[in-house]
């Protein structure tokens, strides 16, 4: 595991513990920000509160997969006809099935 994992891991946990603690405890000037205020105006404020705890609880869980190694470019993919190997034994980078 790399620092920068832990890094990014840690960024995300804090800006989504931002995100919730606004959304839960319905802080009027978190409400006032650009961005939040364009999203009660669509949703009303019961429904802005439920999009920042979800994206907050989401966040979270998001720097927690960063920091303990869980990448969705480590997962393996189907492979497609196109992009099988000869012999079936030798493993598929899902990059290339993926085109990342």
């Amino acid at each position: 595991m790399i620092s920068q994992d832990y890094f990014v891991g840690a960024v995300s946990v804090l800006l989504g513990g931002f995100a919730l603690t606004g959304a839960v405890l319905n802080l009027d000037w978190y409400f006032r920000l650009k961005k939040a205020q364009r999203i009660e105006a669509w949703a009303g404020r019961r429904g802005a509160r439920a999009f920042y705890a979800a994206l907050g609880l989401s966040l979270i869980a998001l720097g927690i997969a960063i920091a303990c190694g869980i990448a969705p470019n480590k997962s393996v993919g189907r492979r497609l006809k196109h992009n099988a190997p000869a012999d079936p034994h030798v493993p598929v980078d899902p990059g290339l099935i993926f085109g990342c």
